[in-house]
């Protein structure tokens, strides 16, 4: 019989310790290797992004590195071991801010799949919404991934990723949370033009040439 595999993907401006849906779990880590790959991806894409070399994208002036956050991760491991592909509705930190939130899902027929997760492939296809998005400033639904991704002031991520089977398919989720939150309705998500980091109280990125730390 053939493999076969695809995905999902939902966005959103921003508990179990078991499949709420009564999937069997597979996996429900994530681990350095991963998290690297995660914070490192998303920086490469910011970077591209504030340099002004995407698209019909302006480059930014302040936009933040964004480093790896284990709240961030805990609230983002905790929903994604729910097995269910919906967004969180109590996104607010321990201090009691909102944070954002990406959710993407693989289905396949191939249970090695889970064993490993194509994690680039699910970041790239939020940043490829980028496509759609041309620089309205801000948020809409249709461009949520991609606009969460680069949004100046989100300075922290932490993701969670588990793996289950249902129905004779084998699902991979990864929920992945933003603080503090990007797709603020109302709001630009950077201020356009060369980085100028000083300029908002912040110093230059000793890895990314055109991010602000």
């Amino acid at each position: 019989m053939a493999k076969w595999s695809f995905a999902f993907f939902l966005t959103l401006l921003a508990l179990s310790v078991a499949c709420r849906n009564g999937a069997k779990q597979l996996r429900n880590s994530i681990n350095k290797q991963q998290r690297n790959t995660i914070v490192e991806l998303h920086n490469q894409l910011r970077n591209k992004v504030a340099s002004g070399k995407v698209l019909s994208q302006s480059p930014a002036q302040n936009m933040k590195e964004l480093v790896w956050d284990n709240e961030m991760a805990q609230h983002a491991q905790t929903w994604a071991d729910g097995c269910v592909f919906e967004h969180d509705p109590n996104r607010k930190d321990s201090r009691g801010q909102y944070f954002g939130q990406n959710l993407a899902m693989t289905m396949t027929s191939a249970q090695n799949n889970v064993n490993n997760p194509n994690i680039e492939y699910m970041i790239n296809a939020w940043f490829n919404e980028v496509y759609k998005y041309g620089y309205t400033g801000g948020f809409n639904h249709a461009t949520g991934h991609y606009s969460q991704m680069i949004w100046a002031s989100s300075n922290k991520v932490g993701c969670g990723l588990t793996s289950y089977s249902s129905s004779k398919m084998y699902n991979t989720l990864l929920v992945c949370n933003y603080s503090p939150a990007g797709n603020v309705l109302g709001e630009h998500a950077y201020v356009k033009g060369s980085r100028n980091c000083g300029k908002f109280r912040m110093s230059d990125s000793k890895k990314f040439n055109s991010l602000c730390a």
